[in-house]
């Protein structure tokens, strides 16, 4: 099922490029100007929200995907996800990360009342354990 069409993603890429340029801007210490908001908000009109039944149906799709033991790499990738929901891979992304899953799953009363809600929080706290020993460094002997 894919949603995105080239249209869509022209204007999404719009966004996203205003959106990195406005963080460039600000970390150099600027704030947006008018103009640079407005054409942020032009470029990102008509996008929604998406809803908790769309969150919870993106964390199934990652979080219930086979990833491999020896890394975090997953069936469905979050860009996948990103096209058929027309949302940026940042937008995925922030959702994916696993206290922002945890906190759908755990505090929305779908979440709550979710199918395989066990098997879904403990594939987000195994995936926090993989990386986290990814990123320890190996001591040598």
């Amino acid at each position: 099922m894919y949603l995105g069409s080239k249209g869509e993603s022209s204007t999404h890429e719009k966004c996203i490029a205003q959106k990195q340029q406005g963080d460039e801007e600000e970390a150099g210490g600027a704030r947006w100007d008018a103009d640079a908001r407005r054409r942020h908000s032009r470029a990102c009109s008509g996008k929604t929200r998406l809803s908790i039944q769309e969150k919870l149906d993106i964390i199934y799709m990652y979080y219930l995907s086979e990833a491999s033991p020896s890394s975090s790499r997953r069936i469905v990738n979050q860009w996948d996800i990103a096209h058929v929901f027309g949302k940026s891979g940042a937008a995925i992304s922030k959702l994916l990360k696993a206290e922002n899953a945890l906190k759908v799953m755990t505090t929305t009363i779908e979440g709550k009342m979710a199918k395989n809600r066990r098997k879904i929080i403990k594939s987000i706290k195994e995936e926090v354990r993989r990386k986290k020993a990814a990123a320890a460094p190996t001591k040598k002997a």
